[in-house]
């Protein structure tokens, strides 16, 4: 391909999913700090200050179906020291969220996913928070960000001995010339890094894309705090050395009980299925069996596997995704104003 269709391609691709690509940066660069930006967005409800003896699951469950009139979809356990509980709810057109202390099981805060920035970056930036026509958007996002990034790292691409050259910013450049030779510099530097960022986050997203058929609406039945025990408590017979990360509460009454498997890596889980008595274990899937792409990928994804150097890294990432998805639409629409005025 000439070098001047790979410019068109890069340009006219990253112009259309320019908003896109720019959401994705922002909420990708707000998880890689999920916790601690969470707490410092709002630490009334998202720390909590009591010690002791953990509540059990079906306390923390019961406690914030009946503080907020909701059925529990999903409770997370705090993973650190001064950590909520964190339960995702039903909501009527967006999710609904309440945090609770681990500890006494008091409702620390509740609302919309709106009230919870984090929570909101989050299903942002993994299905637009509308599955799963809006996972399909983001796999679509990231083909574009892809096609963007190899179309415009071939453009750029001025052979093995000319790169230092190339990278280099021209002293004197004024006005939109010295934009588009930072949009250039910032792109060749991020290019490797970008590209893998988007094919990983493509395909976690496309293997794990909900179903496209409308699901129907299931009667759920009332949750009992004495059966989620009992299937917590079941689960951990299986996996009695891990710890506890979160309770899944099935529409059927049943639960998927997760134990976090760092012997893996960073982001897997064992899993085991209970019945909705809680003491018939219907599937286990270690980690280590678990052969679901976004096991292997999330952590690559995420940058966790280098720990907080894969943290800075991913953080130099997003804030470079960012400057390209507004420097790039900014010097086209300045040079085609230009070229209006003639």
């Amino acid at each position: 391909m000439k070098k001047s269709s790979l410019l068109s391609l890069h340009r006219w691709v990253a112009l259309v999913f320019a908003p896109l690509i720019l959401l994705q940066a922002i909420t990708g660069g707000m998880l890689v700090f999920r916790d601690p930006l969470a707490r410092l967005l709002n630490p009334a409800a998202m720390t909590a200050h009591s010690h002791g003896v953990p509540a059990d699951v079906g306390q923390l469950a019961a406690a914030a179906q009946d503080s907020t009139g909701r059925h529990i979809d999903r409770l997370f356990l705090p993973r650190e020291e001064g950590g909520v509980a964190l339960a995702r709810m039903q909501g009527k057109s967006v999710p609904y969220v309440a945090t609770l202390d681990p500890f006494t099981g008091k409702l620390l805060s509740r609302g919309s996913i709106w009230r919870f920035p984090t929570e909101a970056a989050l299903d942002f930036h993994y299905q637009l928070l509308r599955p799963p026509f809006g996972a399909l958007v983001v796999i679509l996002t990231g083909l574009a960000l892809l096609t963007v990034a190899t179309a415009g790292g071939l453009h750029w691409w001025p052979g093995r001995n000319k790169v230092a050259q190339a990278l280099k910013i021209r002293k004197g450049l004024k006005g939109n010339m010295r934009l588009r030779a930072w949009h250039r510099t910032v792109g060749a530097l991020a290019l490797l890094l970008i590209a893998f960022s988007s094919f990983t986050g493509l395909t976690i997203a496309a293997t794990t894309l909900p179903p496209l058929s409308s699901q129907a609406v299931v009667e759920r039945p009332l949750l009992s705090a004495a059966t989620a025990n009992a299937a917590v408590a079941t689960a951990r017979r299986v996996f009695p050395g891990s710890a506890l990360r979160d309770v899944r509460f099935r529409s059927s009454g049943g639960f998927q009980v997760n134990f976090l498997a760092p012997e893996r890596n960073t982001q897997a889980v064992h899993s085991v299925e209970i019945g909705p008595n809680g003491r018939d274990v219907i599937r286990v899937v270690p980690a280590s069996q678990n052969r679901e792409p976004w096991v292997i990928l999330l952590p690559l994804h995420t940058g966790t596997f280098l720990g907080a150097v894969g943290t800075l890294v991913l953080a130099m990432e997003a804030l470079a995704l960012i400057f390209l998805a507004v420097s790039g639409p900014l010097s086209w629409w300045r040079k085609s104003r230009k070229k209006a005025r003639g």
